[in-house]
């Protein structure tokens, strides 16, 4: 028996104004609501949700401290307490800021912009050798990501939403700003895109476990990394830029930077190449990294669990 087509997520169903789904209305409600609230407001709300989450799950903040002391191993205790409570600080303000991404419009929100660099990236996609724009999970890479979306016209990956209804809302919003979505997954797709002269955003800083990745030094410990990086430049042919996204005080500032040297075809090189380029990064903006994330957590045969026995 033939397999089913999948239902298309981009298609509305009548079915998601039944009651059932009203909860996840309301929660659209207050995304649509903060969306539209004067930035300064929406920073502040994201920098008190941050700190009250703090305190609220126990089990990010002792992720998050883990990453900090072994990362940071030079911090006394309290300035190692007053890095990790900035983390969740900024890390709330990635909320309010992917509300705009779904539902506002990044570039009327008053701010200022800075984008470095976007003349060579709009030369590759011109060329139409494609262009990997290869960045990072810094907390504010999904309003900056919106924002190059107005500017330069590429796909970036996707990792669908467990909730169908958010899913057709991430889908929705997304799209307004990109040229088309790639699951996380589909790495032949990634290549033909590229090949056809897209440009593709692709974040490779998380953990997905040992059977996708090889180890390689990030900040002095080894760590589960894809390997993608390099082979979807090798396969495709696409040039590399490196970006970086992160908040100042008045907005945010993006930077696209060449990458040749993620782009050898000597995978361990090119990934040992980002994540020097990411530690530096990192090191300017500290607290903007999302260290809430178990980076660490697949560990080379025979080391104990990076986070303790119960998180691993």
């Amino acid at each position: 028996m033939a397999n089913k087509a999948k239902p298309d997520p981009l298609k509305f169903r009548a079915r998601w104004l039944a009651p059932d789904f009203w909860p996840v209305w309301c929660v659209v409600g207050f995304m649509w609501s903060l969306a539209h609230l004067p930035w300064r407001w929406q920073m502040a709300f994201g920098a008190g949700l941050g700190r009250l989450l703090y305190y609220l799950v126990p089990s990010r903040r002792h992720v998050a401290e883990t990453n900090v002391a072994r990362v940071f191993p030079d911090l006394s205790p309290i300035e190692r307490t007053a890095r990790v409570k900035a983390i969740f600080s900024e890390t709330g303000k990635g909320l309010p800021e992917t509300c705009v991404a779904w539902f506002g419009r990044p570039e009327r929100l008053g701010i200022d912009w800075t984008v470095e660099n976007l003349p060579e990236a709009r030369a590759a996609l011109d060329s139409g050798q494609g262009a990997l724009f290869v960045g990072a999970h810094f907390s504010c890479v999904d309003i900056c990501g919106a924002y190059i979306g107005t500017l330069v016209d590429y796909d970036s990956l996707h990792r669908p939403h467990n909730n169908k209804l958010l899913n057709w809302f991430q889908h929705r919003g997304r799209l307004r700003f990109l040229g088309g979505l790639v699951d996380r997954k589909d790495m032949r797709g990634m290549v033909r895109r590229l090949r056809r002269g897209r440009g593709i955003f692709f974040a490779p800083d998380q953990d997905l476990g040992p059977n996708r990745s090889v180890f390689v030094p990030f900040f002095d410990i080894e760590t589960a990394t894809v390997e993608a990086t390099s082979r979807l430049v090798t396969m495709s042919g696409s040039l590399a830029f490196l970006v970086l996204t992160h908040r100042t005080p008045k907005g945010y500032r993006i930077r696209l930077e060449p990458a040749p040297q993620i782009a050898t075809g000597d995978v361990m090189a090119d990934l040992r190449a980002y994540h020097e380029w990411l530690e530096a990064r990192i090191r300017e903006h500290p607290t903007q990294y999302l260290w809430l994330h178990k980076r660490f957590k697949t560990r080379p045969p025979g080391e104990p669990p990076f986070y303790g026995a119960g998180g691993r």
